[in-house]
């Protein structure tokens, strides 16, 4: 199960105002700090996810250009300098997107653990409203 939006749960100042005016209490307070904390991180992770994947979409679009640039060229000196620097850099590329997947498996793992820890501190969230 996905928790999403820490923003819509609350930010520390109103949870300070509900306690303040006693609308829950400091054990409730820290709860649902806690929930926020974790949202917050989640959403860290899906920013770096898909920081990401936009820079492999770049990079994916580079190669293109590169393999386009590759298939034109003849078989002259100069042509061999410039495949040997395309190739290079498709290769320089290739080992950057294979760092890039290993980051977003990483976040997306420490991403989901996460959420569970949140789902299981929202089920455990119990208080009674001191209106």
């Amino acid at each position: 199960m996905a928790i999403t939006g820490s923003k819509r749960l609350t930010g520390k100042k109103t949870i300070g105002v509900w306690l303040k005016r006693k609308y829950i209490d400091k054990k409730t307070k820290e709860q649902i700090e806690t929930i926020a904390a974790k949202m917050s991180k989640v959403e860290r992770f899906r920013e770096s996810i898909s920081e990401h994947a936009k820079e492999m979409k770049e990079i994916r679009s580079g190669q293109d250009r590169l393999r386009d640039n590759l298939q034109a060229l003849g078989s002259t000196t100069e042509e061999a300098k410039l495949r040997e620097r395309y190739v290079s850099a498709l290769d320089g590329q290739e080992t950057r997107l294979a760092e890039l997947q290993a980051a977003i498996d990483k976040d997306k793992a420490a991403r989901a653990k996460v959420e569970k820890e949140a789902a299981k501190a929202v089920k455990a969230l119990k208080f009674s409203a001191m209106f």
